[in-house]
């Protein structure tokens, strides 16, 4: 039996979109793939989510929001804050362990702020996801 190999994906480069059937598509994090993005004109393109990895080294200095569903962010490394600018207030939630996330309310402005440099997992719809500069 012959084995064969295939190289393995990494969500630091490489999105992945869940379509509603929970069928995986691939996605390059190309420029305009981050262009089409930050202008909010960038949905899933098969329905469904998008997951991906980010390094962070420092603020994001960007505020976001997604308002057509809420947005999970996993720690894997690092400690970072997420700011949420509610209406009574900013709030801050502490991401310090491996595994620790924020969830992040539909429509609700927010940012992220590096205590330690790392690495965040992030599950979003990406449909008409929204940005604002400081």
């Amino acid at each position: 039996m012959t084995e064969s190999r295939f190289s393995t994906p990494n969500l630091l480069s490489t999105y992945l979109n869940v379509d509603e059937g929970c069928h995986g598509h691939l996605m390059t994090g190309d420029r305009e793939f981050w262009k089409d993005l930050m202008a909010g004109t960038l949905d899933a393109p098969n329905g469904g989510i998008f997951v991906f990895a980010v390094d962070f080294e420092s603020d994001s200095g960007i505020w976001e929001r997604h308002p057509q569903g809420d947005e999970i962010v996993f720690l894997m490394e690092g400690a970072v804050d997420f700011l949420l600018d509610r209406e009574d207030g900013v709030h801050c939630i502490e991401l310090r362990n491996p595994g620790d996330f924020a969830l992040i309310p539909e429509g609700i402005w927010h940012k992220l702020r590096v205590v330690s440099p790392g690495k965040t997992l992030t599950i979003n719809s990406g449909k008409g996801a929204e940005h604002r500069r400081e």
